[in-house]
Order: C-alpha cells, then structure tokens, then sequence
C-alpha cells in the first residue's frame, strides 16, 4: 500500500507493509507551457494568427484533394513522441479525430504530422496533446 499524500491523517490500521510520499505539481516557468499550432493542412499554410471563423476561412482545401488529408502541428516545449490529436469539427455532422507524434525535432520545437478523412466543407480543426499520463 502506498499514501500518497502532503499530510498524512490516516488513523486506521495498515497490517502490511506501506510507503509514503507525494507526487509533486511541476509548474512550467514563464515562457515554456506547451503549445500547439497547426501549420499546413493538404499542403496549404496557416495564418500565424488564425481566426477559426467559418465566415473567413484561414485555409481553403481544394476540392480535388484526396483523402487522407496531411496535417502538419508545430509543437513546442513538448516531449518527443507525444501523441498529438488532430480534431475535425464540420459545421455539419459529428467530430472526427485521428492521432500523430511529433517525431522529428527537439523538445524546445517539433513537428507532428497527422493523416486524417476530411469530411467536406466548412468547420474547425485544432489539436491537443497530453503528456505524463
């Protein structure tokens, strides 16, 4: 058994062998949190500053272009091989995600490359990742 905690008030018994300790919260320093941007989507940059409004699309994806469809995420202060997720939000029909990794680069800045069936027309698309689970 093993408590895991900053006070321990435990005041039962325990007739087994126990440790204890806690899992402190590392909080990153100003300027090094995690970030995410998407980059190109089939090929076709990204606005630095994206407005994610469907009236003004930041990215225009031909309609010729075959599925799947490339998505490039830059990453930064992000470890490598982190499972990065792409989500696909339409302005009609349900959410569909796919997952990459950001393999090649460093941790300060690396890139994640995501394959993912884009339905047609408008909607969102972001990306998140998670690290430590």
């Amino acid at each position: 058994m093993r408590f895991d905690t900053y006070e321990n008030n435990f005041a039962g018994y325990v007739s087994d062998v126990f440790t204890q300790g806690s899992q402190f919260v590392v909080i990153p320093q100003a300027g090094q949190t995690p970030q995410l941007f998407v980059i190109s989507i089939g090929g076709v940059p990204i606005s630095t500053s994206p407005s994610g409004a469907l009236a003004v699309p930041d990215a225009v994806i031909a309609g010729q272009q075959a599925n799947p469809v490339v998505i490039v995420v830059r990453c930064t202060n992000l470890p490598l091989n982190t499972p990065v997720t792409v989500t696909v939000k339409p302005a009609n029909g349900a959410a569909i995600s796919a997952v990459g990794y950001n393999t090649s680069g460093t941790l300060a800045s690396s890139t994640a490359t995501v394959s993912l069936n884009m339905p047609r027309g408008g909607g969102l698309i972001y990306a998140t990742a998670a690290t430590g689970n």
